[in-house]
């Protein structure tokens, strides 16, 4: 069997199919049709929940365990990204790297503070995200000017206690505190005048 097969195996969340092809030696990291296994587990239309959720957690364990690279083709930014918090830690905990950045400039903890996916923040930030906390994207937008601009108060708390800048601005010369000062974003812009 071809790792076509597992590729296409991983994306349709088919567990016994998975499992029979790593037991049979196919390589986790063998890529088909330009993606990982992986990647290809991680991948849906919409949200992943209940039995396909269950089923991707199982498959990611399964990859891991056969040696699947955790790095290749950046799974944790797209864990992170879509709020999937288990397999952000299976992945961090499978050496997943932290300081990783896609084609955007993008880290998982941009991608998490942008969803507002606070239990993913804080564990990343909790797990050696803090060296990233002011990684910008290639417009300068950082995690706190974009949970800024959103409104995410908690995440813009967390963000500042782990030391993000809060007077970085964008490349347009933008800031965080204007973005939420102008969407009427109170308590964000208490947070970051030190007020609270």
């Amino acid at each position: 069997m071809s790792n076509e097969n597992l590729v296409s195996a991983s994306q349709d969340k088919n567990v016994d199919v998975v499992k029979k092809l790593l037991a049979s030696g196919v390589d986790p990291n063998q890529e088909a049709y330009g993606n990982t296994p992986l990647n290809r587990a991680l991948w849906s239309i919409s949200i992943m929940e209940g039995k396909e959720l269950d089923d991707c957690i199982i498959i990611v364990k399964e990859l891991i365990a056969h040696g699947a690279d955790v790095n290749r083709g950046r799974p944790l930014i797209m864990a992170a990204q879509n709020g999937y918090g288990d397999i952000s830690r299976l992945l961090v905990n499978a050496g997943a790297d932290l300081c990783d950045v896609d084609g955007d400039g993008c880290t998982a903890l941009l991608q998490a503070s942008q969803s507002n996916h606070i239990d993913i923040v804080k564990y990343l930030l909790d797990n050696g995200a803090k060296a990233v906390v002011n990684q910008a994207r290639f417009d300068g937008t950082t995690a706190l000017i974009i949970a800024s601009n959103k409104g995410y108060d908690e995440v813009v708390r967390l963000l500042l206690e782990a030391g993000a800048d809060r007077f970085k601005k964008r490349v347009d010369g933008v800031s965080a505190r204007s973005l939420a000062y102008k969407c009427g974003h109170n308590r964000v812009v208490a947070y970051l005048d030190g007020e609270i």
